[in-house]
């Protein structure tokens, strides 16, 4: 509540923003992190049997991708419930 309902997303290479999006984009890139660290479960497993470093890695990946996103969403809850 405490956000306008219009934020900057992105700015350019001056600092001034260049795109304004309502609030809730805020939470697209937990979502994003979320749906990539699936999709490279997923294909961890595809490569299990044929080549596992490639497997442990995208795993891996999955694992510090999803750190990444727990981090940045309890920031933003952070930021919105205060």
């Amino acid at each position: 509540p405490a956000l306008p309902p219009d934020i900057p997303i992105h700015f350019d290479a001056r600092g001034l923003p260049d795109r304004i999006s309502p609030r809730r984009a805020l939470f697209f890139l937990p979502s994003i992190t979320l749906l990539i660290g699936f999709f490279n479960t997923l294909v961890g497993y595809a490569f299990y049997e044929r080549w596992r470093p490639a497997a442990y890695m995208l795993w891996g990946g999955a694992l510090v991708l999803q750190g990444v996103g727990l981090l940045v969403l309890r920031s933003l809850l952070h930021l919105i419930l205060g």
